[in-house]
């Protein structure tokens, strides 16, 4: 039996015991919000404010191990995310971000026109410098990859946000057969000056009377390889 874009993104979140998902309800998420509240063991919480959605995410990753997950319609609805975004991409917090956006037949292609559906904008290029992969679907038949990647993209090595950019059609198309896509590889860090550092460390403390040490939010996932 095939699925729609939107309960493929369900049953997803569910295989990844995803419990709660954030909000502010909009015109081009609705499909995806209902098919939300269709689960079992998901639930969806409506917030007054696009941040609040997005910080009320980011918030629950920091202490629940998972990736939190906030969803926002197109146009000032997704640009309302930006803030919370660019919070979990300078503290390494994983995130998916899910943004509703006109129907594909709405969107324009000429670059002269600022934009054609109401409410069209291209978040994907406002947020590609915060994100670790933003991406806005184009075809509803590689939608299982490009979430499992995100998702990947998140959670793996130095964690950070994603964004997927979901035109309203899409939302409900079946996906009729899985296309493959390239995973976009996560960006090394240069880890050779760490026993450098570590030396240093060393040395400071050594001849340190009263030390005082701030560390920061990588202390938690110090046991996967800085990506």
């Amino acid at each position: 039996m095939s699925s729609t874009v939107s309960s493929h993104l369900v049953e997803v979140l569910e295989k990844h015991k995803i419990n709660h998902v954030f909000e502010l309800i909009g015109g081009m998420i609705t499909i995806m919000v209902d098919e939300l509240h269709r689960s079992d063991s998901i639930q969806v919480h409506s917030m007054h404010h696009e941040q609040g959605a997005a910080f009320a995410a980011e918030g629950l990753a920091r202490v629940d191990g998972k990736f939190g997950v906030a969803l926002a319609t197109s146009g000032p609805g997704a640009t309302n995310l930006i803030t919370g975004i660019g919070s979990s991409f300078f503290d390494s917090v994983p995130m998916l971000f899910i943004t509703g956006q006109v129907n594909s037949s709405e969107i324009s292609n000429n670059p002269e026109l600022r934009q054609s559906g109401f409410q069209e904008m291209d978040i994907v290029s406002m947020v590609k410098p915060i994100t670790k992969y933003a991406v806005r679907l184009s075809n509803p038949d590689e939608f299982p990859f490009i979430l499992e990647n995100a998702i990947e993209l998140a959670t793996t090595g130095r964690k950070g946000p994603v964004l997927i950019d979901i035109p309203m059609d899409y939302q409900r198309s079946e996906i009729r057969q899985k296309i493959y896509i390239e995973k976009s590889p996560s960006k090394p860090v240069d880890v050779s000056k760490i026993d450098e550092f570590n030396d240093d460390l060393s040395s400071a403390l050594a001849e340190s009377i009263r030390p005082l040490i701030i560390a920061g939010g990588g202390i938690s996932s110090a046991t996967q390889t800085a990506q």
